[in-house]
Formats: structure tokens, C-alpha cells, sequence
């Protein structure tokens, strides 16, 4: 990753958490689907900024066929949980800090993309 994609995405990303920390401890599934639907433009800002990456590009192939399965499998409210969980899980349970930024960058478009004319 260049250092001013780097940057950027950090700043993005401390602006997402600070929107997602809003939620508190336990929200229900109707407050998540509001904040990430009221917050679309800064998920795709972030997801546009992870696909210029290296490793989004080397995984589009297996990111395409993922989001397929996934998305083909559930209703549409249930396509934005599943991503925002995803995304929460990979980053929480990541075992270092590169496996957090690895999933941010595989996840965030999966999350932009469940949000999309939604």
C-alpha cells in the first residue's frame, strides 16, 4: 500500500469507528442497518480507497465469487448484517494488526457493496 493511501485510509477508517462506536455496546439490527445506511458515502469513500490495493486487486477474483454466495443467500437487510459482521468479527479476532488492515481491505467492499441502491 502506498503511504498516502495508508494515510488516507487511516483517516477514513478512524472516521468509521467513530461513527460505528455511536452504536454503543449491544444496538439492535434495526440501529445498524440506520447508522450504515445513513453513513453509505463514507463506506464507499473507504471501500473506492482499499480497492486501488494490491491485495484487493490480487483477490477481485475470489472477492467476486465470495460476495456471489453470500449475497445470493440472504435478503437484503440481511446482506448488510452479515457484511458489517463480517467486517467487525475479521477486525476484532484479527491476531495482528496486518491481518486487521488485510480484512478492512477485503471486508469494506463487501459492506459497500450490500449498501448499494439499498
Amino acid at each position: 500500500m502506498q503511504e498516502t493511501i495508508n494515510e488516507d485510509y487511516m483517516e477514513l477508517m478512524d472516521k468509521f469507528s467513530s461513527i460505528t462506536e455511536k452504536l454503543g455496546e449491544n444496538p439492535i439490527d434495526e440501529e445498524i442497518l440506520h447508522i450504515l445506511k445513513e453513513n453509505k458515502v463514507l463506506i464507499d469513500e473507504i471501500s473506492n480507497s482499499v480497492k486501488t490495493t494490491k491485495m484487493f486487486k490480487s483477490a477481485s477474483d475470489e472477492y467476486e465469487a465470495f460476495k456471489l454466495e453470500m449475497f445470493s443467500k440472504r435478503e437484503v437487510s440481511e446482506q448488510i448484517l452479515f457484511a458489517y459482521y463480517q467486517l467487525l468479527s475479521k477486525m476484532v479476532y484479527a491476531p495482528t494488526s496486518l491481518y486487521m488492515i488485510g480484512s478492512v481491505i477485503l471486508l469494506m467492499p463487501l459492506l459497500s457493496d450490500a449498501l448499494k441502491d439499498k
